[in-house]
């Protein structure tokens, strides 16, 4: 459940939030411990990501780059993300392939090294 969906629940006593499941706590549920705060160090953050093909050409990729770094800029963008509990983290094609890969492995680890 998302926390800003969590949120309304708690807020009428018909859940208590046992951790949320990010490496940091919650800008908009500070109260909301995370899952590391309470001896369990995990981290599965909601992440959307833009993916095209392999061989993309790079004017394409660079469009995207800048799109997502204006919209990241936008006020209105960053106020609309806020409504959703949202924390806006744009990363580029590389950051995000390194992101992507350390999730895999950690997947894989828990799914006995396959």
């Amino acid at each position: 459940m998302s926390v800003a969906n969590a949120k309304q629940y708690v807020e009428d006593g018909q859940i208590k939030v046992l951790a949320v499941i990010n490496e940091r706590t919650d800008p908009f549920a500070p109260d909301f411990p995370t899952a590391k705060s309470q001896g369990v160090d995990i981290s599965f953050p909601l992440v959307f990501t833009v993916y095209g093909p392999p061989a993309m050409d790079e004017a394409v990729v660079s469009a995207f780059e800048k799109v997502l770094a204006a919209m990241k800029a936008d006020p209105e963008f960053s106020a609309a993300l806020e409504k959703g509990a949202q924390v806006p983290a744009v990363r580029g094609p590389a950051e995000t392939a390194g992101f992507l890969a350390k999730e895999l492995e950690f997947v894989k680890s828990l799914m006995g090294g396959e």
